[in-house]
């Protein structure tokens, strides 16, 4: 079954969480798009204010028409090819507006399912600070994302700028 046939599966599955039985993906396929932040303080905050760990080599699902940011069982649900990014619940509440001014994106125009996947911190994996486990960890991930096509997709790479060492 294709990803926009188990989309349309799911949307009716969850009408209660997207209010809409609308397909929630993009109409055309989208290839990754790199996301870099201005800096990581904000970033930070974005997920503190959530009571969330900002944490990398994970993925969340955000639904722009709803203004509704997916539960990792309902993003796994949704996109069971690529359930093992799903790794945090978050409780973030955000409008479009503030998704694309906090991670320096834009937004399709087209309303929808956006997925955000947060990479290591720019620069570091070119440095002995991971494992070689982490490091074909997010090589992995990397892979599975290229086989997504039906959604728009963010590969966030915050940079160090704020970033302290305590």
């Amino acid at each position: 079954m294709s990803i926009a046939a188990r989309l349309w599966l799911t949307c009716i599955a969850l009408f209660t969480v997207f209010d809409t039985c609308q397909p929630l993906y993009a109409a055309t396929p989208t290839q990754q798009q790199e996301a870099i932040p201005h800096d990581f303080p904000t970033v930070a905050n974005f997920f503190v204010q959530a009571d969330c760990q900002f944490i990398f080599l994970t993925g969340y699902l955000y639904n722009s028409k709803s203004e509704h940011w997916l539960s990792s069982s309902e993003a796994r649900q949704t996109l069971p090819e690529i359930a093992e990014l799903f790794t945090q619940d978050c409780a973030v509440q955000s409008s479009p507006e503030e998704l694309a001014a906090t991670f320096n994106i834009s937004l399709p125009e087209q309303e929808g399912l956006v997925l955000l996947y947060i990479a290591p911190l720019q620069g570091m994996m070119e440095t002995d600070t991971f494992s070689h486990r982490y490091i074909e960890r997010y090589s992995h991930h990397m892979a599975l994302l290229q086989q997504l096509e039906d959604i728009p997709q963010y590969k966030v790479t915050t940079l160090l700028t704020g970033y302290r060492l305590n």
